[in-house]
């Protein structure tokens, strides 16, 4: 099942009849990526996000100096604006959705210091630049030279590292044609994605040496 399905409403059979009474907003409190917490509320008229005051500082919104948190980094939006439209809140994850959902929100310090730990082991075993500092990557970065020679040695191995993030300048790569990306005024992002490969940090490093021994042959 894709990531889409899993969210996607329609995938939903719950009716309003097996939901009688439903709320005018929902709310949730997520971690912020800054060591604190944003507020999520989901209502009728769209989903806002919003947080509390830093410390010394004003709302996030009106431009203070914390660092940037997920609702600012990855939502791309100062905090306490709508970010999408109207919401259907007869509409609902099927149980056992909302509880995997639930527990990785639980569990999302966690994972992301492991994310941090066995990144930094990568790094280091390829001796390539620090991760930045806030960051908890789910893969890592790695420029190659005859990338499509790797692959199938990697493969022969069992380590397929074929699924490449950013494989092209701009993704996805279907609608690339139809982009009309200028390739030859941005000739470093053509290179680069030429040369990408995404090493995965849901595996522990350790079940990755033989793939990184081949890795470094091609730096």
């Amino acid at each position: 099942m894709s990531d889409t399905s899993i969210f996607d409403p329609s995938q939903n059979n719950e009716s309003q009849e097996n939901n009688p009474a439903e709320p005018s907003e929902v709310t949730a409190s997520v971690p912020d990526g800054a060591g604190g917490e944003m507020k999520v509320t989901a209502t009728k008229n769209g989903v806002k996000i919003t947080a509390p005051p830093a410390k010394g500082g004003n709302n996030a919104a009106l431009g203070d100096n914390r660092p940037k948190g997920i609702a600012e980094s990855f939502v791309g939006l100062p905090m306490g604006i709508l970010i999408c439209g109207p919401v259907d809140l007869s509409r609902r994850l099927t149980h056992w959705q909302a509880k995997l959902a639930l527990k990785q929100f639980i569990e999302l310090d966690g994972t992301a210091k492991l994310r941090v730990l066995r990144a930094s082991k990568l790094i280091t075993r390829l001796d390539l630049p620090p991760i930045p500092k806030g960051s908890a990557p789910l893969r890592v970065p790695v420029l190659v030279d005859h990338r499509d020679l790797l692959l199938k040695r990697l493969a022969r191995h069992q380590f397929h590292f074929d699924d490449i993030w950013y494989d092209l300048p701009v993704s996805p790569k279907r609608y690339y044609k139809r982009l009309d990306f200028p390739e030859r005024d941005c000739p470093l992002s053509v290179s680069t994605s030429a040369r990408l490969i995404n090493i995965p940090t849901h595996l522990p490093p350790e079940r990755l040496q033989k793939a990184l021994t081949i890795i470094k042959e091609y730096l």
